[in-house]
């Protein structure tokens, strides 16, 4: 199982924010050593296919607590279906896939 640790990936790796909608968000991409850490993770996990159940569309954390038990992999969820706006995104009966960590 791969541990991401209990660290906030915002300490860990430098970002920078955007508005999006009128809403700021930090932006991990932009920092290469969060770039490194993505292209040589995600490509090496095994992924299950799902669909988006009706009650959880629009909710990375929902379906992060339903697949992995914890809500704090939410990000994981959009980082490998390349959601940026989980609420146009997520919707129901999406085919997403759900890294196995």
């Amino acid at each position: 199982m791969l541990n991401f640790g209990n660290t906030s990936r915002y300490k860990k790796y430098s970002s920078e924010t955007y508005i999006h909608k009128k809403i700021p968000f930090k932006n991990l991409v932009s920092s290469k050593q969060y770039e490194t850490f993505i292209k040589e993770t995600l490509p090496n996990l095994s992924y299950k296919v799902s669909i988006i159940p009706a009650g959880l569309e629009g909710r990375p954390d929902l379906i992060s607590f339903a697949t992995y038990g914890s809500v704090n992999y939410w990000w994981l969820v959009c980082l490998a279906n390349n959601v940026i706006d989980p609420f146009e995104d997520l919707y129901a009966g999406r085919q997403i896939n759900l890294p196995s960590i």
